[in-house]
């Protein structure tokens, strides 16, 4: 958008910063378009950014903040400390730390860049501004080098050409991409300049010309490869789905080569399309093609419509170039003349989440799905009752040997308490400024900050639940720099034990240390101690910290020997998870002495009140967790 006529079109005399606070404000709820100027690239503004933010302690050749703005890599890559995600969104200035610094008298963390230095022009800012709405692409031209066109020069490059030069590797789309050293041959050398450029300081490839980039465009003709990245793996191959883990259907897309070798000639697990005589793909027959109907309009018992992440189809271009390729015989190496490339096609929303499968002796909890608006965080509370009350297992106790979790991204935690008492809560969820007072009644269960994970534990270990226990399950989810609504989901898979399994029952680790108050600008370790009376057998450990959090350690401190560190971890956003087999044996008397480290170098202003314990990510916490056992 070109920001002057954005000023006319408000049709305001205003001037300067004061008009682009109010156009930064409309961007915000505006989608952004480019008007009236061509799509700017990195090299068209680097020039600006070079002569403004160098110098001895600022972002060129050096990181200052997390921030580099030497190159584009760098640029893209950058973290704002401060701000606790990318710089640079593409595609949205409201959403970008950088512009946010440069633009505004106040920005939300310090001072306007650049510090010390008069504010960047109207035609500066203009620049930077057209460049983060239209994208903040690299280059209008491909980057020689980028072999498989991910738009990186990355080892997997020079890989494929290695591939293709000795091992029999897939063709190469375009030629004059993998002429990294520009001598118009494709052979060893062009692998090794990569790897000179990635790992010792060489000159970077640069980009195609555009002749080169012509000729590429030229020959972007549907290829099996094609099909792989912009369908198999952009909505099949996820980790409950067609992955080589868990195969539904007996089919994995993980891979390039599972794709290859499970889809063409092979009959379906389907018993209704395998009794018609259908093919997974039946080269030549579209009609035949178990994998074409899937995609389409499936029949009776022959499951759901794919891709089952998302509640939209597969565009109808997509599903034609499926269809073309097996009529061409399904080839798995060259190109299909006539029939485009997928490249530019966007793939279907992932709105919904794959359900896991039900463990064959356990149960599965949902979460419901639940809405977090843009630019907030909401953490909320689903209170279950008796889920273990139909178990078929023998006895009053419910023995888990194994719990997985199955959540959306952008979750800061989910958590699995034991409801210990008191009325039961009423149904539905209750956002947690209206529930705290019930953390009293709750026993910690099982904790996890990752879309995935699984606690299992040694044979023989397991924990232990009445059967009329009631859960209450804590979901806490970020939506801090999104611009539309997140949606937030959790699966549990609880897996029993069979009868007389477990001999040793586990318990939980939830050693909170809550005396936190760091400074503005300041850096302070916290300690606390978990000792045991008497011999104890430790599991699992793990930690839980805020985006302040910078480190979280734990000892073990034994009588007449020196500290011996048993757990460390660096981040607070995906925990070590550290596993002993066998368990880490305490003797009474023997502790834990855990620490945790916070940093608080972004408060508002030198007079901000200190960082204290707290439910929010603005907040800090500071807690041990893991598994433990007295024989």
């Amino acid at each position: 958008m070109k920001h002057d006529n954005l000023r006319d079109g408000i049709g305001l005399a205003f001037h300067g910063a004061t008009v682009r606070l109010l156009a930064l404000s409309l961007f915000v709820s505006l989608p952004i378009t480019s008007i009236g100027h061509e799509t700017l690239s990195f090299n068209e503004v680097q020039g600006i950014l070079t002569a403004n933010c160098g110098g001895g302690s600022c972002h060129i050749n050096q990181a200052t903040s997390g921030v580099n703005l030497t190159s584009y890599e760098s640029l893209m890559g950058s973290i704002g400390v401060q701000y606790a995600g990318p710089i640079v969104v593409p595609g949205s200035p409201a959403g970008s730390p950088l512009i946010d610094k440069i633009l505004m008298p106040s920005p939300q963390h310090g001072s306007r860049m650049p510090l010390g230095r008069a504010p960047l022009s109207e035609e500066e800012l203009d620049m930077l501004l057209d460049w983060v709405s239209d994208g903040a692409i690299r280059s209008h031209l491909p980057m020689r080098g980028d072999v498989d066109e991910d738009e990186s020069v990355t080892l997997t490059d020079a890989i494929l050409i290695l591939q293709y030069l000795f091992n029999g590797g897939p063709e190469l789309h375009c030629i004059a991409s993998a002429n990294a050293n520009q001598d118009e041959n494709v052979d060893l050398t062009d692998a090794i300049y990569i790897l000179s450029f990635l790992f010792l300081g060489g000159d970077n490839p640069g980009d195609l010309t555009e002749e080169e980039a012509e000729g590429c465009e030229e020959d972007e003709e549907l290829s099996f490869e094609s099909l792989y990245e912009n369908i198999f793996s952009a909505s099949c191959a996820f980790s409950s789905c067609h992955s080589a883990i868990e195969r539904k259907g007996d089919l994995s897309l993980e891979t390039l080569a599972d794709a290859r070798s499970e889809l063409v000639g092979i009959p379906p697990s389907n018993d209704t399309a395998g009794a018609a005589g259908m093919l997974r793909v039946d080269p030549g027959n579209p009609d035949n093609s178990f994998l074409l109907r899937k995609l389409l309009a499936p029949g009776p018992g022959e499951g759901n419509r794919m891709p089952a992440n998302s509640s939209t189809p597969l565009s109808d271009r997509t599903v034609g170039a499926v269809r073309d390729w097996i009529l061409a015989g399904a080839p798995l190496e060259g190109h299909i003349e006539g029939v485009p490339d997928l490249e530019d096609e966007p793939s279907p929303p992932i709105d919904r989440m794959p359900v896991p499968p039900i463990p064959q002796n356990g149960i599965q909890l949902r979460l419901p799905d639940f809405t977090i608006a843009p630019r907030t965080e909401r953490e909320v509370f689903y209170y279950v009752a008796n889920p273990f009350r139909n178990a078929e297992v023998e006895g009053d106790d419910i023995y888990i040997r194994q719990i997985d979790i199955h959540m959306r991204e952008d979750s800061h935690h989910f958590i699995i308490y034991r409801w210990a008492g008191g009325p039961r809560p009423r149904a539905g969820f209750r956002n947690i400024g209206d529930d705290f007072v019930n953390f009293t009644r709750r026993d910690f269960v099982f904790a996890s900050q990752s879309s995935f994970q699984s606690l299992r534990f040694p044979d023989g270990v397991g924990l232990r639940f009445d059967r009329n226990a009631d859960l209450d399950l804590n979901s806490h989810y970020l939506n801090l720099n999104g611009s539309e609504p997140l949606i937030g989901e959790v699966y549990i898979n609880f897996f029993f034990a069979d009868p007389g399994e477990i001999t040793t029952v586990a318990r939980p680790i939830f050693d909170s240390i809550s005396n936190i108050s760091v400074p503005p600008n300041a850096t302070r370790t916290i300690n606390s101690r978990w000792r045991v009376s008497r011999e104890t057998h430790v599991y699992m450990l793990s930690s839980h910290m805020h985006r302040h959090g910078i480190e979280y350690g734990a000892n073990l401190g034994q009588a007449g020997l020196d500290p011996r560190r048993v757990y460390f971890s660096r981040d607070w956003d995906d925990p070590v998870n550290q596993v002993f087999d066998p368990p880490l044996v305490l003797q009474p008397g023997d502790s834990l002495n855990h620490w945790a480290t916070h940093r608080y170098n972004d408060p508002p202003s030198p007079n901000s009140p200190a960082l204290e314990w707290g439910l929010t990510s603005e907040d800090e916490m500071a807690i041990l967790l893991g598994y433990y056992s007295e024989p």
